[in-house]
């Protein structure tokens, strides 16, 4: 004779349905950290004009680090020595062409803003 779980769907449906909520209370847990991702952002008002660049986030265990890309004259031009990162802020130390600049960032959701020298910046996460 078979076990009786195999007999009784309603057991049998009860530990699937144990399993599930299982599963779900697992991927729950893991918590999305806002503040890696990739951002668009733009220094407004330079010399230059306005200056968009690619401010890209990421964290390896505790630490986080980040890259700055420029596009056309700007490509390779931002060499970043440091990302701190504390609740929703992000202070990037870099050097742009021998200029050293701390941009500081506030993260809220997928907008983040903050400045540079005297200049204001503006942007938002890259949603793919």
């Amino acid at each position: 004779r078979p076990p009786r779980s195999t007999l009784d769907r309603s057991s049998a449906a009860s530990d699937v349905y144990k399993r599930q909520i299982q599963s779900c209370a697992i991927f729950k847990t893991a918590k999305k950290d806002m503040m890696v991702g990739d951002f668009n952002i733009t220094i407004l008002d330079t010399p230059y004009g306005d200056v968009p660049i690619v401010l890209k986030v990421t964290k390896s265990e505790d630490t986080y680090s980040s890259e700055l890309v420029g596009e056309g004259q700007l490509d390779g031009v931002f060499q970043v020595d440091s990302t701190k990162v504390t609740d929703n802020s992000i202070l990037v130390e870099a050097d742009a062409m021998g200029t050293p600049m701390s941009l500081e960032l506030t993260v809220n959701e997928d907008k983040i803003s903050g400045t540079v020298m005297d200049f204001e910046i503006k942007g938002s996460r890259i949603v793919e």
